[in-house]
């Protein structure tokens, strides 16, 4: 997907990650109060939503705490016309979903979270037992069955001391 580096935003349906402070990350500007100002500033040429995620410790763990503290809010908007500068420096340049009159954007368009656009590493594969178990069977001829119950019955044999 590409990102919109010049101002101002063409109309079209955008999302950005809008980052504050955490008690992990206190260093952190806080990008609400920029994203707030500009949407206030554009009323009538943007309409935004958010997706609220609450993360006191400033990490990506979901459980939640004694004291929640937002550190991470996803934005959803839609600008239907030439809005205001946006806030690059501070907020950072916002992902382009579609770029399209408002008379072109449907509701699929705006209707997404942050997990259906983060990128994640494909998950790691389950060990198979069952499978290293039938390879060491095929591998051993026909002695491999007697091996394999003879190792277990001394594992178990010596388990029960």
């Amino acid at each position: 997907m590409a990102v919109a580096r010049k101002n101002p935003l063409a109309p079209g349906v955008y999302w950005i990650d809008v980052f504050k402070p955490s008690p992990a990350k206190p260093q952190w500007p806080n990008g609400d109060l920029h994203m707030q100002r500009w949407l206030k500033e554009n009323t009538n040429v943007v309409i935004p939503s958010v997706e609220r995620e609450v993360n006191p410790s400033g990490t990506l763990d979901k459980r939640p705490a004694a004291n929640p503290q937002p550190f991470r809010d996803f934005w959803i908007f839609q600008v239907l016309s030439a809005p205001t500068d946006f806030p690059f420096r501070e907020l950072g340049f916002p992902t382009i979903r579609k770029l399209a009159a408002p008379s072109e954007v449907t509701a699929a368009d705006t209707a997404f979270k942050s997990d259906d656009v983060v990128q994640k590493p494909p998950p790691e594969p389950m060990f198979d037992f069952a499978a290293v178990i039938q390879a060491a069977l095929e591998n051993m001829g026909p002695i491999g069955p007697v091996l394999l119950l003879g190792g277990l019955y001394l594992a178990l044999k010596d388990n029960k001391r």
